[in-house]
């Protein structure tokens, strides 16, 4: 299983973006370029394993995806975890792109 991991900012720091255990860890500025950067690469790829994102926020809190195979359902799942972070016009996107779509897991 893959594992996409987010790290949530705190004070002055940037968003941090790891690849699968162990992997490079990409730092973004916005919430909204990291779904981006994200998005692409779901729905550039056939994905072969299950994958699982992880949203770690502060203090030990966090949330996780079902494993799934589908990237219409992580990245609709991806955005309800970032609601609170990213522009109202993408997430108007996600949820018309992605809401009907990622139903089954």
């Amino acid at each position: 299983m893959k594992k996409i991991t987010i790290k949530v900012p705190q004070k002055k720091e940037k968003w941090q973006l790891s690849w699968g255990i162990g992997g490079n860890t990409k730092k973004m500025i916005t919430a909204t370029s990291l779904f981006n950067v994200i998005e692409r690469r779901l729905l550039r790829t056939h994905l072969k394993e299950k994958t699982t994102i992880v949203v770690k926020y502060a203090k030990d809190t966090s949330n996780e995806t079902i494993s799934s195979l589908n990237p219409y359902y992580l990245l609709h799942v991806l955005g309800c975890f970032l609601e609170d972070y990213i522009s109202k016009q993408t997430l108007k996107r996600i949820s018309k792109d992605y809401f009907k779509k990622g139903e089954l897991l």
